[in-house]
């Protein structure tokens, strides 16, 4: 096909009709159908009881799409659309929900409860509703999201567990080792505290990591190999289950990004 022919059959693709009013809450109008019949296929791929949610990026350069196109520093794609995913073991999404600002939401039916949380927490609650088995599957996350009122949300409003990292301010007050604390500490070492079934661990490796959690906790104790410089090889250092779960099943997102 040459290059004007694929101009021109672009100039008359559409999946809206340009004639209807168009959306003023919705930034993606001119293509939501499209993303909508893409999003009803990834809901009705079965899935396996390990879920994760994180942000996706889709790569966009150009400068035509204003506050839509959006930049995450730590992403392989810097520049694009951001697209919140939920992926499974096998790393095929099974929901996604498109970032548009204030309006990402627009055509959710959140219930009245629920407007005034928080982006992340809406995030997965929205994602995380339209897993069939709720009961027996864990969501993974990462800081964006988890916070210890996150954890207790899901549980009570969806009745899902979940397991993330965790920032030192969102762990519900749960009184940790300080990072130059547990910086003294042998790698492996671990601190943690447990409070309405809900879990918040710190442990000391390169850096040091905490993590929240009501589906997984510290045992059994597992080991990771790590190189040491007195040694000049790698040996085994303690690692509480709730990390070796981490680091297992958060992972997979990276396999979409």
């Amino acid at each position: 096909m040459s290059s004007k022919r694929f101009k021109c059959l672009q100039r008359y693709l559409h999946f809206v009709d340009n004639h209807e009013k168009e959306s003023q809450s919705d930034k993606f109008h001119k293509v939501r159908p499209l993303f909508e019949m893409v999003r009803r296929q990834c809901k009705n791929t079965e899935g396996s009881n390990h879920q994760s949610v994180d942000e996706v990026m889709v790569p966009y350069k150009g400068t035509k799409a204003g506050t839509l196109r959006q930049y995450v520093k730590n992403k392989p794609h810097k520049w694009g659309f951001k697209i919140y995913c939920r992926s499974s073991s096998s790393g095929i999404v099974h929901d996604l929900l498109l970032y548009q600002g204030t309006t990402t939401f627009c055509g959710e039916d959140l219930p009245e409860n629920e407007k005034d949380f928080l982006l992340g927490e809406k995030v997965m609650l929205v994602l995380c509703r339209s897993i069939p088995d709720l009961a027996s599957c864990v969501v993974f996350c990462d800081n964006l999201f988890t916070s210890y009122e996150l954890v207790k949300k899901l549980e009570s409003l969806i009745g899902i567990k979940s397991l993330g990292t965790v920032r030192e301010s969102r762990c519900g007050g749960a009184d940790l080792l300080s990072d130059k604390d547990m910086k003294k500490k042998e790698r492996g070492h671990y601190d943690y505290k447990s409070s309405e079934d809900v879990i918040a661990i710190e442990w000391h490796d390169n850096k040091c990591v905490t993590l929240l959690s009501n589906a997984v906790g510290v045992e059994p104790e597992g080991a990771v190999k790590r190189y040491d410089k007195d040694h000049k090889c790698k040996i085994d250092i303690p690692c509480p289950s709730i990390v070796l779960a981490y680091n297992k099943w958060e992972a997979l997102i990276f396999l979409i990004c």
